[in-house]
């Protein structure tokens, strides 16, 4: 299965599988994305442009830039801020345990 960058850039959520989804998010400059904690998600976030400040459920902000990687535990609310003059796209790799 092939999935172009277009369609990901759409802020469209692709189920590969069971339980196992991917997302690009667009994170544009001055803004903030909120991911929500959720007890039933393990993400994975790759970030493919850009350079954010990243908080974890409260823990010490951390810069992360291009190819740089960080999880997102079950139940772990996070902060991705774009504080730079250009655009963040985020990649997300989401796995859901069965309810």
């Amino acid at each position: 299965m092939g999935i172009s960058s277009a369609y990901l850039s759409s802020n469209t959520s692709v189920q590969l599988g069971i339980g196992f989804t991917i997302l690009a998010i667009r994170i544009a400059s001055g803004t903030t994305h909120v991911f929500h904690s959720d007890l039933t998600q393990t993400r994975v976030c790759y970030l493919g442009s850009g350079k954010v400040r990243v908080e974890v459920d409260g823990e010490p902000e951390f810069i992360i830039g291009v190819q740089g990687v960080w999880k997102i535990r079950p139940g772990v609310r996070c902060e991705v801020k774009n504080w730079a003059y250009v655009d963040a796209m985020l990649h997300v790799t989401v796995t859901t345990l069965p309810t």
